[in-house]
């Protein structure tokens, strides 16, 4: 089956045979997000995203997911949202990247059922410590870990 995604200037195609299945994408030269707002010696920028661009990187993103979520068909699972797979073009757009966990979403219920855990540790949703299925609710966790990393500038914030 060959499949093939639009959204905004992004194409993303992928085939898939069996268990088997590849993606292509473009090369973004400005890196992901994360060397963007983390601070770190020696880093690719030694420069931070502005408020501005910060807001409007969140923004893109919720953007993509609610495309994946609701316009795919099959909705698309990322199972893997954190700044490292966020990558920014030259014109400082954003584009969701890394579908290596990523899953088609059943119609039926709308969860999906898995036995091995997927994600970043510190992103991942608690949901996958429950057997009551997976759903886009894991990847709006995710997202929710994000917009903290985004605001404070640090990874893995905890407002506890």
């Amino acid at each position: 089956m060959f499949t093939s995604y639009v959204f905004k200037d992004i194409v993303v195609t992928g085939r898939q045979r069996g268990e088997l299945s590849s993606l292509s994408t473009i090369f973004l030269p400005r890196g992901s997000l994360d060397a963007w707002i983390f601070p770190h010696a020696g880093g690719p920028t030694n420069v931070y995203l502005s408020w501005k661009l910060r807001y409007e990187a969140a923004i893109d993103v919720s953007k993509a997911l609610t495309y994946l979520h609701q316009y795919c068909c099959p909705p698309i699972l990322h199972f893997d949202i954190k700044p490292e797979n966020i990558l920014i073009d030259e014109k400082f757009r954003i584009v969701l990247s890394d579908f290596g966990f990523s899953e088609f979403k059943s119609e039926d219920d709308g969860r999906v059922i898995r036995t091995e855990i997927r994600g970043t540790a510190g992103y991942r949703a608690p949901e996958w410590l429950t057997s009551t299925g997976i759903s886009e609710k894991t990847d709006m966790f995710s997202y929710g870990k994000v917009l903290l990393d985004l605001f404070f500038g640090q990874r893995l914030v905890c407002l506890d």
